[in-house]
């Protein structure tokens, strides 16, 4: 159950601004003005989305992290701990201009191959792998994207290598899967999962610590002696520097309401998006450890964007 903090008296004095980084329509945008909705009336002001895209989000993220407003927050993803490392662009500092308010959503990445594919599990997929370096296509949303770097982890783990073919986003990747145009692919469950369970689209195994409960039959790589392969995808909300913990610890208690009310709940199953209501604690140390975590396979590997 969500803990109640006490309002905060004279506070907010102007609206809200939940920046996003991304165009509207993505995980981020709808879950920004599903919640948008929710806290308005519990804050007594109104909450602004801003759409501010461009540069894999580092847009976004650089004019929340300049602004010091106290009145500005940011609903971040997982490419705000790789940014750093991927974007010699990329100035912000996670610990220096940003605080956590509280988790919002997370999802696990899975391993998948068209429906006609010939490969009918892992351990046939490693093999070919092996034996024919470079040959097999592997689709991902984007170079520097999470789909991207779990191939990457993937090759490294296994010492294997595929072709790396990019996509605009995974929008654009879902279908190049079921044509057929790539071999395999690692993706975020929610953009596949309708295509798995329609048979067009295969899941060889999620890469995840624990079993989907979308998928339950669905291995996760972990259990098939395939260590480390954790690839979680998560939309968090963040607030630029100047707001004091009081009122962060009252934004945290009013977004864990947002995200139980039936209208977030619906918004939120139609994109595609699980709620998570973890709330602040550990997830200012969690997304500086994934920072650490990618940022040492994407040095390791060579990867970078702009």
């Amino acid at each position: 159950m969500p803990i109640h903090a006490q309002p905060i008296s004279n506070w907010p004095t102007a609206p809200l601004r939940i920046i996003v980084p991304f165009p509207p329509g993505g995980a981020n945008d709808i879950a920004a003005r599903a919640l948008s909705i929710a806290l308005a009336p519990q804050l007594g002001q109104s909450v602004v989305v801003e759409n501010r895209a461009g540069a894999g989000g580092l847009v976004g993220y650089t004019a929340a992290a300049q602004s010091k407003d106290g009145h500005t927050l940011i609903m971040a993803s997982t490419s705000i701990s790789l940014l750093p490392s991927l974007n010699p662009n990329a100035k912000y500092d996670l610990s220096r201009d940003f605080d956590a308010i509280g988790w919002v959503s997370s999802f696990p990445g899975v391993l998948v191959v068209p429906s006609a594919s010939k490969f009918q599990n892992v351990n046939q997929l490693i093999a070919e792998l092996q034996a024919n370096p470079n040959k097999i296509s592997c689709g991902n949303g984007g170079i520097g994207t999470t789909s991207h770097l779990a191939a990457e982890l993937f090759s490294s783990v296994t010492s294997t290598a595929c072709n790396h073919v990019p996509y605009r986003g995974e929008g654009a990747l879902a279908p190049a899967i079921m044509a057929g145009d790539v071999d395999m692919a690692f993706s975020n469950l929610p953009g596949v999962l309708p295509h798995i369970k329609s048979g067009r689209i295969r899941a060889l195994a999620m890469a995840a610590n624990d079993p989907s409960g979308d998928l339950p039959n669905v291995r996760t790589l972990g259990s098939l002696g395939i260590l480390n392969m954790e690839v979680l995808g998560w939309v968090v909300l963040l607030a630029g520097k100047g707001i004091p913990e009081d009122r962060l610890a009252y934004l945290d208690s009013l977004l864990q309401t947002a995200l139980a009310t039936d209208s977030v709940r619906k918004t939120f199953a139609a994109g595609g998006l699980v709620p998570v209501t973890g709330g602040r604690n550990k997830l200012q140390a969690y997304i500086l450890q994934e920072q650490d975590r990618w940022g040492k396979l994407i040095k390791a590997r060579g990867i970078k964007t702009e």
